[in-house]
C-alpha cells in the first residue's frame, strides 16, 4: 500500500497558545504541563510525585522560532538553562507537539529529554 499523507496541518503560532499535558515522558512517573500565553511567555510544570515538582517559567524574549519549531528558554536558580524545542501538529479538533527538552549547566548540553504532548480541551 503506497504512503499517503495526512488531513494532519502543522501548528501556527497562535496554535501553541493554551494549556499541554504530556502524552508521554522519558521519566518513570513524571507528568509535563506547558502553558503558552497569547504574548509566547510560557510556564512548563514537571510533576515527579504529588509534592516534587519543577516549575520554569518563560518570557515572550525568551522564545525563538525557525518557521514551525518554538524555542522556549527557561533559566533555573543554580546556572542550568532549559530549551524547549516543539513543532506539532493538528488535525480537526486534535493538537498534538513533540520535541525535546534541553539541559544545560555552564553552557554546555549535558541532557535531552522527549517531550510529547496533547492540548488539553479546558
Amino acid at each position: 500500500m503506497p504512503f499517503q499523507a495526512t488531513a494532519a496541518e502543522n501548528l501556527e503560532k497562535g496554535d501553541y497558545v493554551g494549556k499541554w499535558v504530556s502524552l508521554w515522558a522519558a521519566t518513570k512517573g513524571e507528568t509535563q504541563f506547558i502553558y503558552i500565553n497569547q504574548d509566547m511567555s510560557s510556564r512548563l510544570e514537571r510533576h515527579f510525585s504529588k509534592d516534587d515538582k519543577q516549575i520554569l517559567y518563560s518570557k515572550p524574549g525568551d522564545l525563538d522560532s525557525i518557521e514551525d519549531i518554538l524555542i522556549f528558554r527557561y533559566l533555573e536558580n543554580n546556572n542550568l538553562v532549559y530549551k524547549l524545542a516543539l513543532s506539532g501538529w493538528k488535525s480537526g479538533s486534535v493538537h498534538q507537539m513533540y520535541g525535546t527538552l534541553f539541559l544545560y549547566k555552564d553552557g554546555k548540553q549535558f541532557n535531552g529529554l522527549p517531550v510529547s504532548f496533547g492540548k488539553a480541551m479546558n
